[in-house]
């Protein structure tokens, strides 16, 4: 329920909006936010963070978004997001929020370790 995801990210969404300058504790609402299962208030943050955060540390506001996109089932969507920044998604393969568009066959193959020509 997005109104008890908003209570109980109070303090994270309070501290990111008192400091909205800050990429950090926009990606902790985000954090707190995707935790909970609201993954458009965490998107949110994610987007702000990005905004915020100088380019070496911008992936990791794409990374957030992109896991975020993936549990929602917008696939294509986390695929863009995540292009930027990763040829391979291998070394996510195991994680959580990506086993449902892994087990997508149109999608499988962004998980698979890179051949490296062999």
């Amino acid at each position: 329920d997005p109104s008890g995801a908003r209570l109980l990210a109070k303090p994270e969404r309070d501290a990111a909006e008192r400091n909205p300058k800050n990429a950090d504790l926009q990606t902790a609402a985000g954090d707190s936010y995707k935790a909970l299962g609201a993954y458009d208030d965490a998107l949110n943050y994610y987007r702000r963070a990005e905004s915020l955060y100088t380019s070496d540390f911008k992936y990791k506001a794409r990374l957030a978004q992109g896991r975020c996109l993936a549990l929602q089932g917008k696939f294509e969507d986390a695929r863009r997001k995540l292009a930027t920044d990763f040829r391979s998604l291998s070394g996510y393969a195991d994680e959580a929020d990506f086993q449902e568009m892994k087990a997508d066959p149109r999608y499988r193959h962004l998980f698979e370790p890179e051949s490296n020509g062999k």
